[in-house]
């Protein structure tokens, strides 16, 4: 059985990005799985974590409401 660390990995950085993509216009998910991406193998889970959300935070809007709005969606 796999560390559930692997989890974190590059198709569902790439799912998440495709999810994001389909409901906000405009959002740069090439720039978020370069970001996410980044090194993810080499970490372990708390850091695969904070890798995904450090990618987020840089990639989506800055203000909370159109952000919950989006991710409602998904």
């Amino acid at each position: 059985m796999e560390p559930f660390k692997e989890r974190f990995n590059a198709p569902l950085v790439r799912a998440m990005a495709a999810h994001l993509q389909r409901v906000m216009p405009g959002f740069d998910g090439p720039r978020f799985c370069h970001i996410a991406l980044q090194g993810l193998d080499a970490l372990e889970l708390k850091a695969r974590s904070r890798q995904i959300t450090r990618a987020l935070v840089a990639t989506l809007p800055a203000s909370f409401s159109p952000c919950l709005t989006f991710l409602c969606r998904i």
